[in-house]
Parts: C-alpha cells; structure tokens; sequence
C-alpha cells in the first residue's frame, strides 16, 4: 500500500515535534511547514520553511506535495 502524504503546519512545536516522528515512524510521508527549523535534526529532510500567512508560497507547496490530509498545528 502507498503511504499517505500528510502535511503538519506547526511541525517545528512540541506537539508538532511529536506529530511528525510519530508519523514518520509509522511511514507516512510527512511534510513539516513551519517558520523555524525542526528541533528534532532527523525532521531537517521534511521541513519546509513556510509562512502560513504567505498565501502564494503556501498555495504553491501544497499544489506541489499534494497531501492527502493537512493537520494544521501552526499558532
């Protein structure tokens, strides 16, 4: 089965942190869209440095990675 491509906006935050090892632990592919880097150095290769509020660039990279889900943890 092909692995589901889920973004987390907010992947760089503690809950967010958490969110993406679980998911890249359970094989999902993984996009992390945050304004700071990971704190976790292995989530450097899915991290994305987006700005939410940058709706161009935002529209552009989910039309690129073309999720299946979005969980938005962004503040």
């Amino acid at each position: 089965m092909k692995s589901q491509k889920i973004i987390v906006t907010g992947g760089s935050g503690f809950i967010g942190t958490n969110v993406v090892d679980y998911l890249l632990n359970n094989e999902y592919e993984v996009l992390n869209l945050d304004i700071n880097p990971p704190k976790n150095f292995t989530h450097q290769k899915v991290w994305e440095k987006v700005d939410i509020l940058d709706f161009k660039l935002l529209t552009e990279t989910l039309k690129n990675f073309n999720p299946q889900y979005i969980l938005h943890l962004a503040a």
